[in-house]
């Protein structure tokens, strides 16, 4: 690509650009970028389930029940169907480098899910996190780094870019052996964290981690989950010994499909607040304040952390509903 041609600017029809909405013509690519397990373990690896639906291109993979739920999700949602792409267990450069190949003149919109880790490297005795890193395969990246991975896009101007991270803090799977000092939720400096000032993001961040239902007493009702009915599954530790463990989604993914579905005449970016209560609804449900203190449960599991450039209204209801939306 010439010099000139990385200065040009991608022409927008002046409808368009008027519009209060994002004008979705062509698909929407939704990529997925998961991590199966923590790097250098396998403990707390991915809860996975087999696809058999024929029109997902996932079909006859068993694959994380988060990507499965939204897979189904994003297909049922759009009359237009999405080009689904994922990358499963990459290095930083095998993503970067997929980032930089995608044709975005092809698509008028782009969901990025990262099912991956929170890296606790960077932790200090306080327990406190300098920024947010997500794993890949062979390191940990900090989220804008990700976002970054979009910028100078041409053709990616004035299109809405999704990004939905599911980084399990696995700090959180041991909450009797965590200080009772400060929260997570207060030591951690959200609010000065570093991201790209680029229009047209919409970033949604969990650590909340998808395994934390299994902390839930036993005594408790099990939360009703879209794909998997609530059920557990056997699963191999590394010393091979058997243990339950229920097969649930994360509560960021469950709460997102189940709010989305539920106000498809509602903007993405008004739903949020919605989606956040829901998951607190979810944590509250979990019944671990007895279990493990008001403090682990008020201070530690944060609601997820909302970030957006979007300069017009996203909306996930049907093409065919309103020719003009998502």
């Amino acid at each position: 690509m010439s010099e000139n041609e990385n200065r040009d600017i991608r022409t927008i029809p002046d409808k368009d650009f008027k519009s209060e909405t994002y004008i979705i013509r062509k698909p929407v690519l939704v990529t997925f970028i998961a991590q199966d397990h923590p790097i250098g373990t396998t403990n707390n690896s991915k809860l996975k389930s087999m696809v058999v639906d024929k029109n997902s291109k996932l079909v006859n993979r068993e694959v994380d029940i988060d990507m499965k739920l939204l897979d189904e999700f994003f297909r049922e949602q759009l009359t237009i169907q999405p080009q689904v792409e994922f990358l499963v267990n990459h290095k930083h450069d095998e993503i970067h480098e997929y980032m930089k190949a995608i044709e975005a003149e092809k698509y008028d919109g782009f969901f990025f899910v990262f099912l991956s880790y929170l890296s606790l490297k960077e932790r200090n005795k306080k327990g406190e996190l300098p920024c947010l890193k997500v794993e890949c395969y062979d390191k940990a990246v900090p989220i804008e780094n990700f976002m970054g991975m979009v910028k100078e896009r041409r053709h990616m101007a004035l299109k809405p870019k999704v990004f939905i991270f599911q980084a399990d803090d696995l700090d959180l799977m041991q909450p009797n052996i965590i200080k009772k000092a400060f929260g997570f939720g207060e030591t951690v400096e959200l609010k000065t964290m570093t991201i790209p000032t680029d229009a047209d993001q919409l970033m949604m961040l969990s650590t909340l981690p998808q395994r934390l239902p299994t902390l839930r007493p036993e005594t408790n009702v099990a939360i009703p989950t879209a794909s998997e009915g609530g059920g557990v599954v056997d699963q191999p530790s590394d010393v091979s010994e058997k243990v339950t463990v229920r097969k649930e989604n994360s509560l960021l993914i469950k709460a997102l499909v189940d709010v989305l579905k539920a106000n498809r005449d509602v903007d993405i970016l008004s739903c949020t607040p919605l989606i956040n209560g829901k998951v607190e609804k979810l944590i509250d449900a979990l019944g671990l304040a007895d279990e493990y203190g008001k403090d682990f449960v008020k201070n530690k599991l944060v609601l997820p952390v909302v970030y957006s450039t979007l300069t017009k209204d996203l909306h996930f209801y049907n093409v065919r509903d309103n020719p003009n939306g998502l």
